[in-house]
């Protein structure tokens, strides 16, 4: 991900089917993603999760 210099825009490279694509997000303050992982608080460090 890259800022525009006056911060105005983010540009991010977005995976598609056939490869990537640049996406130009105009408002990146609303643009607010949310990840979530379910996971054990208890596994064992450097183990893929399921």
């Amino acid at each position: 991900m890259r800022r525009a210099p006056d911060s105005s825009r983010l540009f991010a490279l977005v995976g598609a089917t056939s490869g990537y694509t640049l996406k130009a997000l105009s408002d990146p303050t609303l643009n607010n993603p949310t990840l979530t992982v379910n996971a054990s608080s208890t596994a064992t460090r450097a183990k893929p999760l399921r």
